[in-house]
């Protein structure tokens, strides 16, 4: 038998999207925080779960909406055994004071969800022994020192699980180039002697593969991706730690919706078509897309680009084009814009015969196009 937990972490609650301007996009995208969250309970349940962790950034801000505490903790009480949840440099614990976490504790009395916010090994008992966790709550939105050295210092019982609760950029896999959010080793975490280290901070998950050994930490990445940066599907791990502290893990993929950045060349309808292709192949109602366009077209090949954005438009849930499309350099646009006998007609229609003079014609067309101007 094992220990089984559902880890989760950045979960950013109360993300107000204020890049999205189509507000029915924006309230659908702000809603998946909460429905991403209860897939993750639903499916912690589903895998009888012994604990739900969440490791920092429950709440976007240190003073989010009274509602969205309230709907995040109804989520939470869905969990059928004990949810551990530790601040995170974004809704940070300052005191008793704190906004966030004072109208939190308020909520959570006679449930199973616990808020850990002093540096101490916090034991719960099992039916498969007992297990400590060793919270490093974040105090401040930024720390140039990590706060996981007093684990160390701790003595533990080595018939007991433990586990350590951290937020904070971990050196090499994600940049902290300034040293301002809570920067750690990995050795820094080997050299506080527990069992694994259940991390959050860095929106991608890690490890990348679930065929390794025992990993030092895990970063569970976000349950569901918040801006066309974040590529990887949002998610939690299922993690099951055995009595000879054995790890077996998956990932378990709790986003619906993504977030897509496309770029390409276009210069033909052929390259228009494939484009299309690839466009195809996305899950077009959840996914908000990202066009970033350049080449030179036709007018004819501009129209038919012109159509499928518009097609394009009316099947994803939201999409954001740039184009840099010039104007196809062709005997046509020659003749219309250079009179015939002229050295720009002469010289730019010998350049267009040759397709091996493409760049060639392309750049004489632009130098004597400023001329012009």
């Amino acid at each position: 038998m094992a220990i089984k937990i559902i880890h989760t972490a950045d979960n950013h609650i109360g993300l107000k999207f204020r890049t999205i301007t189509d507000d029915k996009v924006k309230e659908k995208l702000i809603a998946e925080r909460f429905d991403a969250l209860e897939r993750i309970v639903q499916k912690g349940n589903e895998s009888k779960c012994d604990f739900l962790v969440l490791a920092g950034d429950l709440f976007d801000t240190a003073s989010p909406l009274k509602g969205d505490i309230d709907k995040t903790i109804n989520i939470l009480r869905k969990f059928e055994n004990e949810v551990i949840v530790v601040p995170g440099n974004h809704d940070y614990y300052e005191g008793v004071d704190s906004k966030v976490w004072s109208s939190f504790l308020d909520n959570i009395t006679g449930s199973r969800i616990s808020l850990l916010i002093h540096y101490r090994a916090e034991k719960y008992e099992t039916n498969e022994g007992d297990v400590y966790f060793y919270p490093c709550p974040c105090n401040s939105k930024h720390g140039d020192q990590h706060l996981t050295g007093w684990v160390g210092d701790v003595s533990k019982d080595p018939k007991a699980i433990h586990i350590g609760i951290a937020h904070g950029n971990v050196e090499g896999l994600g940049l902290d180039e300034e040293g301002r959010y809570f920067n750690m080793t990995e050795n820094d975490l080997k050299s506080a002697g527990v069992d694994t280290w259940l991390l959050g901070h860095i929106h991608i998950p890690y490890p990348s593969s679930t065929n390794i050994g025992n990993p030092v930490y895990f970063m569970s990445g976000t349950h569901t991706p918040e801006h066309i940066k974040r590529r990887a599907a949002g998610g939690a791990w299922l993690i099951e730690i055995d009595k000879t502290k054995d790890l077996k893990f998956e990932q378990f993929i709790s986003g619906v919706i993504s977030f897509h950045r496309i770029e390409a060349t276009i210069k033909s309808e052929n390259d228009i078509e494939q484009l299309k292709s690839k466009l195809d192949q996305l899950t077009a109602a959840s996914t908000i897309l990202d066009l970033k366009l350049t080449g030179r077209l036709s007018a004819s090949e501009s129209e038919s680009l012109q159509q499928m954005i518009e097609e394009l438009e009316k099947r994803f849930l939201y999409l954001t084009s740039e184009r840099q499309i010039l104007k196809k350099i062709d005997i046509a646009l020659i003749g219309n814009e250079f009179a015939d006998g002229t050295f720009a007609y002469e010289l730019l229609k010998t350049l267009s015969n040759d397709p091996e003079n493409e760049r060639a014609l392309e750049l004489a067309y632009d130098r004597i196009k400023q001329n012009q101007q």
